[in-house]
């Protein structure tokens, strides 16, 4: 029998890097429901280097993916190509294009409230990251 595929985005929807209550019970959701075997699954990210951060990622929560495909920009192709019945993501352009071609899209709720994406963006800051999401124009509307 052949599994459908879902897929998930990594930065902000998979690995979570603010909001730890929220990352804690997000990590415990995608570990239930992806190492069910029920799915065939498939990490699809825009990012361009530093994969292997993905796979020590999973390796060291027990999440058993079944492929990475990086540098996807704004993945539409790649879903329809992968034929997911669902997939998890956190980009506020991306995730109305997808739903508008008929991808079936969950996107993750915190990014829709301005007091989270503030808390988001202090914590990227801190953590030494946010001129990536500056240079990937992933600013969610804030200043950079």
């Amino acid at each position: 029998m052949n599994k459908q595929t879902i897929t998930v985005d990594f930065d902000d929807t998979l690995y979570t890097k603010a909001f730890v209550e929220i990352a804690r019970k997000r990590l415990s959701f995608f570990k239930t429901l992806i190492n069910s075997g029920i799915f065939r699954v498939v990490v699809v990210t825009a990012r361009k280097d530093n994969i292997h951060e993905i796979v020590e990622f999973c390796d060291n929560n027990d999440i058993r993916i079944d492929g990475i495909v990086h540098n996807a920009g704004n993945k539409l192709a790649i879903l329809k190509e992968l034929n997911t019945v669902a997939h998890f993501e956190d980009s506020d352009s991306i995730t109305p294009l997808l739903a508008e071609n008929g991808i079936n899209v969950f996107y993750m709720g915190e990014y829709t409230s301005q007091n989270c994406k503030t808390t988001w963006k202090s914590s990227l800051v801190a953590q030494g990251i946010w001129h990536y999401y500056v240079l990937d124009n992933n600013t969610r509307g804030l200043d950079e």
